[in-house]
């Protein structure tokens, strides 16, 4: 019986894991009675970046937290206004690096931990553990730099001024700087003073944004909205500079504001006060008429600032602009073959519509070709009566309003086309001639009569084209031109302000009234001589600094040959000359000896007007019963005394680009006279021109001193020691990127020539991203960070170990400069001219997951100097592939099954590494197949998106390892548990299976399959004791 219940027990002990097996294929116990693997335990850390100062968030920076032992990364991001969050594991230490970011200290990478409580520790650098103060959180700190900018002052009493506005609330305005009036702080009746100006942030004075003179356009400059800046006044004649700057800042509605006694003030013009330097007092405007000075025989006139010279372009031109109630007639004539003996004008012909009626005679010899004319007006003519008085009285037959030059309605208003050269430029000129009539000449009848005629007198008056060419008149007692030069299509209200200077001064503008006849009694006017008064010239009152003649003058400024007592203005006075002496081809001819006896010369003063009055001084009659005035031709000149006089010569210019552009901008090139003296080397500025494309970049220094007189305007007003003298131009404000050399001379025909070369250009570095070798839309790449690379370049195949400039590329919501970014300023070759080669490296650290260098663009290119044509570029690519993890359970038989008995949730752990074996790899991560119920079957099966390649390109291996559960066997197929990527399968689906089988082998842990035969087996092990101890009790 004994050995039947151990057969039983045996028996029992055998079937019990077959029958588990049996009953698990029906349906297994639940998921709890199934031992799981063990997870370790994790704690959530917040991470914030801030402003070290502001304890502001500071967005848009790469970080990067490692492992600190296996290097591992464990998460990048770029920081946003959003809290980051990351579980990581409890008291294992991490590296957390942070990027650099531009105005601020670099951050020192830290090492953290977080215990079992959430508490997070920062190792110091004592190698202490330093808790931070909130728990669950890590707080980054960075400081901003010191030459940042975010702190930066200005001087002590600007502290109040300046609205200057936090980095992130900066806006930029471009704007086109004001007007700048300067005016005299004395007078502010006398402004609009031309002057220099430089312009700067008044943080940064030694960052120049702009210089310019009045004559220029004001800049056009990009300005931060409520910074200040500053701007320097300079260079206005015999005035001082200003001793602090004027300071004006923008405001966001884009208006200028200037600081004027201790406030902002909103401003359309600028004005800037300045004041007379001490030495200039003697430069008043003369007022009324002063004895002229003589100037000494041989001594240099000053550079002349303004040239009314013959030879002008062809589109010097005279037209009418207005005209008085009193104009009768104008016309324009041309041509003709008048002499001096049939002067139609000198005889008063007023019949000006006739058709051939000529130019004057000394207006066409004047004329620089014959293709030029001028404009003649007549005025109303007397109106006749046969009163007496008629025949006695010059001024009979006109109303009294028009005997006065402050009434008179006889006058015209003329604009001249290129009139003159104002500093080197073409200006036009806008007069305005009143006259005043007087009787002489009539067509109808002579004047060597002892009376006037009964007919009518008409005033004419002949205007050249040529403002050189001057007037005529004829039965005009007093001739006024009102003269305003002006920028070409000027008008008025731009009139160019004259210098105010004298012949001593460096340079002036002045002017000169040539050939004032004396009285005079001409022999042509038979039987009764008329007789003429001096012809004479009196300047506007405020308009002239000074009145010159020449030694021995014939100028005298007062006449009393009159009836109505003495007369005051420069003329001619008594003494024969000319035509009076019978010299007229010795005296009256430009350059000769005595030409300049009867001439005057005026400086202006700081001025917008050149007013003269010109006309013939009343005189006593001597052999007639009336006084007459003459038939005058009047020319202003800008030409000194024949002794002093500045010899003036056009310098050619031309401008040559060397690069591939197709078009510039403007450039202003200055003509400077150089000399040295005692070792030390002087210059002072003649003339700017502006060259460009409108002037196929070629001009001329238009009518600057001859060798000759540079030297002697050097020596007389700068030093008598001056040695090498002569002209040097220079270009201003190079064009950036570009090289100015000048070469040639004054004295070459071809004068100089300034050369840009291109020296440095730019270039465009672009990041493209792609998934799988397609082009990713640029709104998914907002996440990626910052990316890195790293601009260098070579000489031959040496690199440049002096160069290397960090780039930062970022994404932009526009997609045309997203990830985009243009480097300026690089030489295209090194001081031998051998040309760079540049290429760029990208630092992959910076590189989001899963991505890598796949190639580069045009990496190694030489310098176009066009900027358009030099491309580099990176292409990142992400090589995606799913990966599906899946597990199959098998029952003893090998059969698969799948039943809700089985695990509900596995964790399964994803290796990688990049040398193709599949041992020893980094986690990638742990994932957990749930068990999921699809059409009536169970499945347990995860799908990862996971990166092929390594961020330097190498393909990933991966495999799965799983902890199996207790009464199972893995029966996996190797080959089913990895995954080794390559160009052949790089994009594929792949899926890694784990299979488990039923464990024989395994322990009963629970059911009641085997119950009913453990109970059997204990009945009878039970009975089995009984019986044997009722049989030992019966041998007993």
């Amino acid at each position: 019986m004994a050995g039947f219940l151990s057969i039983i027990l045996i028996y029992s002990a055998l079937l019990c894991p077959i029958v588990y097996a049996i009953d698990s294929s029906k349906g297994l116990s639940q998921s709890e009675n199934v031992v799981q693997q063990e997870k370790s335990q994790e704690k959530e850390v917040a991470i914030f970046l801030k402003n070290k100062e502001t304890d502001e968030n500071i967005n848009n920076v790469g970080i990067e937290i490692r492992e600190r032992d296996s290097n591992n990364i464990v998460e990048k991001w770029a920081t946003s206004d959003e809290i980051k969050k990351i579980n990581l594991k409890i008291n294992k230490e991490y590296l957390i690096k942070v990027n650099s970011v531009k105005e601020y200290d670099a951050f020192d990478d830290e090492i953290f931990k977080i215990d079992e409580n959430g508490d997070v520790f920062v190792l110091s650098d004592g190698n202490q553990w330093d808790k931070e103060e909130k728990s669950g959180t890590l707080i980054l700190s960075m400081r901003p730099s010191i030459d940042s900018g975010n702190d930066k002052t200005t001087n002590d009493d600007s502290s109040d001024k300046e609205n200057t506005l936090k980095a992130e609330e900066k806006k930029i305005l471009t704007v086109t700087l004001p007007k700048i009036n300067v005016y005299d702080a004395e007078d502010n009746t006398k402004d609009w003073y031309p002057a220099s100006f430089m312009f700067y942030k008044e943080s940064e004075p030694e960052m120049i944004l702009a210089s310019w003179v009045s004559a220029e356009d004001s800049p056009t400059l990009d300005l931060e909205v409520g910074v200040v800046y500053d701007l320097k006044e300079s260079d206005v004649y015999q005035f001082e500079d200003i001793d602090k700057p004027i300071k004006i800042r923008i405001t966001a509605n884009g208006k200028f504001e200037q600081y004027i006694d201790d406030s902002w003030k909103e401003v359309d013009v600028i004005n800037i006060a300045i004041k007379k330097s001490k030495r200039s007092k003697l430069l008043r405007a003369s007022r009324g008429i002063i004895k002229p000075e003589p100037i000494t025989e041989g001594d240099i006139a000053p550079f002349n600032n303004l040239q009314i010279i013959k030879n002008m372009p062809s589109s010097s031109k005279v037209e009418i602009m207005a005209i008085g109630s009193q104009v009768d007639k104008h016309v324009r004539v041309t041509g003709g073959n008048q002499t001096q003996s049939n002067n139609r004008v000198h005889g008063g012909d007023y019949r000006i519509e006739e058709r051939g009626y000529g130019l004057d005679p000394n207006i066409k010899k004047a004329m620089d070709n014959n293709s030029r004319g001028a404009i003649l007006v007549r005025f109303k003519p007397s109106n006749k009566t046969s009163d007496s008085e008629y025949l006695t009285n010059p001024n009979y037959g006109w109303d009294d309003e028009d005997l006065s030059l402050n009434t008179t309605r006889m006058w015209v208003k003329v604009r001249y086309t290129d009139a003159a050269y104002y500093d080197g430029q073409l200006v036009d000129a806008i007069a305005t001639i009143s006259v005043t009539p007087y009787k002489n000449r009539t067509i109808d009848t002579g004047n060597g009569h002892s009376d006037y005629s009964k007919s009518q007198y008409y005033p004419l008056i002949e205007i050249s084209d040529l403002l050189f060419g001057g007037w005529v008149w004829q039965n005009v007692n007093e001739f006024q031109v009102d003269l305003q030069f002006v920028p070409k299509g000027g008008d008025e209200s731009q009139a160019i302000l004259m210098p105010e200077g004298d012949l001593k001064s460096k340079n002036a503008a002045y002017y000169t009234i040539n050939s004032l006849d004396p009285e005079s009694v001409p022999s042509w006017d038979t039987p009764n001589p008329a007789a003429y008064g001096p012809e004479s010239v009196v300047p506007a009152e405020g308009t002239v600094s000074g009145a010159y003649v020449v030694p021995n003058s014939n100028i005298v400024t007062s006449y009393e040959g009159g009836p109505n007592g003495t007369q005051t203005a420069y003329n001619g006075g008594a003494t024969p000359w000319g035509t009076a002496a019978e010299r007229e081809s010795i005296d009256d001819v430009p350059g000769s000896d005595t030409w300049s006896l009867n001439s005057v010369l005026f400086t202006t003063s700081a001025t917008t007007h050149i007013t003269v009055t010109l006309g013939n001084l009343e005189r006593n009659p001597i052999q007639q019963k009336v006084p007459r005035t003459n038939y005058v031709w009047a020319t202003i000149s800008t030409e000194a005394f024949t002794n002093n006089f500045v010899k003036y010569i056009d310098i050619p210019i031309q401008k040559v680009w060397q690069d591939e552009e197709n078009s510039h901008e403007s450039v202003t090139i200055d003509l400077y006279a150089v000399w040295t003296a005692d070792g030390k080397e002087g210059e002072t500025l003649f003339q700017s021109q502006t060259l460009s494309d409108e002037n196929n970049w070629n001009t001329v220094f238009k009518q600057v001193p001859d060798q000759e007189s540079l030297e002697k305007i050097i020596r007389k007003n700068f030093t008598q020691d001056a040695k090498e003298i002569k002209y040097k131009v220079r270009e201003r404000e190079i064009p950036s990127d570009y090289e100015s050399i000048d070469s040639g001379d004054s004295s070459a025909e071809t004068g100089f020539t300034v050369t840009n070369k291109k020296v440095k250009t730019g270039l465009t570095i672009t990041k493209k991203w792609q998934e799988n070798g397609a082009a990713i839309d640029n709104e998914s790449t907002k996440d990626f960070g910052q990316i890195k690379v790293t601009l260098k370049r070579k000489v031959g195949n040496l690199v440049d170990a002096t160069f290397q400039q960090d780039v930062e590329l970022l994404y932009d919501t526009d997609a045309t400069k997203s990830w985009k970014k243009s480097i300026d300023g690089l030489p295209i070759a090194d001081e031998k001219g051998v040309n760079y080669t540049y290429f760029i490296e990208e630092d992959m650290s910076t590189i989001p997951d899963f991505f890598y260098i796949k190639d580069y663009l045009n990496n190694g290119i030489e310098l176009s100097q066009t900027k358009d044509n030099n491309h580099l570029g990176v292409t990142n690519n992400r090589e995606i592939s799913q990966l599906i993890i899946q597990k199959k359970w098998y029952n003893k038989d090998g059969k698969e099954i799948s039943n809700e008995k089985l695990p509900k949730s596995l964790s399964v752990k994803l290796y990688r590494t990049t040398d193709g074996s599949t041992n020893n790899g980094e986690l990638y991560k742990e994932v957990r197949l749930e068990r999921q119920k699809n059409d009536g079957k169970y499945t347990w099966a995860i799908t990862e998106s996971v990166p092929v390649r390594d961020s330097g390109g190498s393909y990933y291996t991966y495999y799965i390892e799983e902890d199996v559960p207790k009464g199972y066997l893995e029966i996996s197929d190797d080959n089913d548990k990895f995954v080794k990527y390559s160009d052949d399968n790089a994009t594929s689906d792949v899926t890694l299976t784990l299979k488990n089988k039923v464990n024989p082998t395994y322990p009963v842990t629970g059911g009641i399959g085997i119950l009913p035969f453990i109970s059997i087996g204990l009945v009878i092990l039970l009975m089995a004791v009984m019986l044997y101890y009722m049989q030992n009790r019966k041998e007993i």
